[in-house]
């Protein structure tokens, strides 16, 4: 198992996407990181899988993968999969403590069961590739969601996108500060901070190789409970936050170990998935 990032693998994960800005969990550069980071802690044999089903051995297509779900949301003609925006997240509410699928995720239509079905399409050698190509990319990108404290916690806020903030300056909200604000604020140059994230993965992956995807979905829940919404200053009450809280100006580097450690379990967590499905 190859456990060093190489320069050309940095490269390829810090290239800038061609669509326009959106916020989305971890943005392009998270995304690509957890991608860069589970490529190189994958198996031989799962390595050889992924890049026959993405026509590619050096990794630039696994880590180009890791927006496409995100890509595929926006309003396009012959939207390949309508109605895809639910399976970024998971609705827990605020004050419970676990995920529970019956009261969370009506008709199986959240990133917690979505992870679930894609990867035993994935693992279903039987199918078209095709079919199985595209549930790769959705198991790549879901995997980096679920990690994300806010896209598995409601609190009649719409995960946060209504809890309305103020950021050096700039108006935005707190799922928006958490998807990306906190990375760009916070990681200065992209390519020495994945490499740093990589070299923790390699040494902490034991540890976060575990778990299920209802697992990290609570996971992310409880981080979003005693991390992200106190950090507001004073939890609020349920339903949307206006006027606009003033963040710190050191909020991003307050922050950033957290969602540097988010990322880096979602990097492991997939390469342990992946290299399940190709024993």
């Amino acid at each position: 198992m190859r456990h060093h990032l190489s320069a050309a693998l940095i490269a390829l994960s810090v290239l800038p996407t061609m669509a326009p800005t959106q916020a989305f969990a971890w943005g392009g550069d998270g995304h690509r990181t957890v991608a860069a980071i589970a490529y190189q802690l994958l198996t031989p044999t799962a390595k050889a899988q992924v890049n026959g089903l993405l026509g590619d051995d050096g990794g630039q297509a696994f880590i180009n993968a890791a927006t496409w779900a995100d890509d595929i949301r926006k309003p396009q003609p012959d939207q390949p999969y309508p109605g895809s925006g639910p399976w970024h997240y998971v609705s827990i509410p605020f004050n419970d403590a676990v995920y529970v699928k019956g009261r969370d995720c009506k008709a199986d239509n959240c990133v917690v069961e979505k992870i679930t079905a894609f990867n035993a399409q994935l693992s279903d050698s039987q199918l078209l590739e095709g079919v199985r190509r595209d549930a790769l990319k959705f198991v790549i990108h879901f995997v980096g969601d679920i990690h994300q404290p806010l896209h598995a916690c409601e609190n009649g806020d719409r995960g946060a996108n209504e809890v309305q903030v103020t950021l050096n300056g700039r108006n935005t909200n707190l799922h928006s500060v958490w998807d990306s604000g906190i990375i760009k604020g916070s990681w200065g140059n992209i390519a020495a901070h994945q490499a740093l994230l990589t070299q923790r993965a390699e040494a902490e992956h034991a540890k976060w190789e575990n778990g299920t995807p209802a697992d990290w979905a609570t996971e992310s829940h409880t981080i979003a409970r005693q991390v992200v919404y106190p950090s507001l200053g004073n939890v609020p009450a349920p339903g949307p936050v206006t006027p606009p809280v003033v963040l710190p100006a050191d909020y991003a580097a307050k922050e950033a170990p957290v969602v540097d450690e988010q990322i880096v379990k979602a990097g492991v967590r997939l390469a342990s998935l992946l290299n399940g499905d190709f024993k």
